[in-house]
């Protein structure tokens, strides 16, 4: 289980190709499926990925 969990915001930021600040403040909003376990962020890739697959699924839709 441990492969799944990535830790910290410039992991994460990575695994998403986004910037540290990009996702601390999604995290901030509420709109990443992380959490922070002390001073540090924390998410499973696997959460990730369904977010990513919700998030083009929902343009998708409304593009159309």
């Amino acid at each position: 289980m441990t492969d799944d969990l990535l830790t910290g915001a410039e992991a994460i930021g990575e695994f998403l190709s986004m910037s540290e600040r990009q996702v601390r403040r999604l995290h901030d909003l509420g709109q990443l499926p992380s959490w922070k376990d002390g001073r540090v962020l924390r998410a499973r890739r696997s959460s990730l990925i369904a977010w990513v697959e919700y998030q083009h699924a929902k343009r998708r839709n409304t593009a159309t």
